[in-house]
């Protein structure tokens, strides 16, 4: 493992794969002895912010370009890290790392997100989900429950 000097930890892909970690994933690092112990631990699928502009700046830091946020009220999807704008921090913005368990929440809050013309200007990323997502038509996009 090597540490940044902003404290970030890069874990080796094997030791990932050990441990059954993916991106987005937290993790605990405990020291026993002369050994690190690296421990998934739970965290919300998708969280929110709402007149915290510092939470969401940290979230974005932490979670780019991996994450993804809708901004409630415009409903508009953005990659983390790739979009050049994200508006107004005193709009509700749900954040979460995976594309599915985002779009679920705002299809319970009747939202139909759309696409940020910026984001798919960019490419958005390797992640298939998220490209074919972005990659739709209007038309396309998924419409919210009952």
């Amino acid at each position: 493992m090597t540490m940044s000097t902003r404290g970030r930890v890069v874990i080796p892909k094997p030791v990932r794969d050990r441990a059954g970690l993916r991106a987005g994933d937290t993790v605990t690092l405990q020291l026993v002895g002369d050994a690190i112990e690296v421990r998934r631990t739970a965290s919300p699928p998708v969280v929110s912010f709402h007149h915290d502009a510092d939470g969401f700046y940290a979230w974005l830091d932490r979670h780019a370009p991996d994450g993804f946020f809708l901004v409630v009220g415009k409903n508009t999807l953005h990659r983390a890290g790739l979009c050049v704008h994200f508006g107004n921090t005193t709009r509700e913005a749900l954040c979460a790392t995976r594309l599915d368990d985002l779009l679920g929440v705002a299809a319970s809050r009747g939202i139909e997100p759309r696409r940020c013309r910026h984001c798919v200007a960019r490419g958005l990323s390797d992640d298939d989900a998220a490209h074919a997502w972005f990659a739709r038509t209007p038309q396309e996009y998924p419409k919210p429950g009952p």
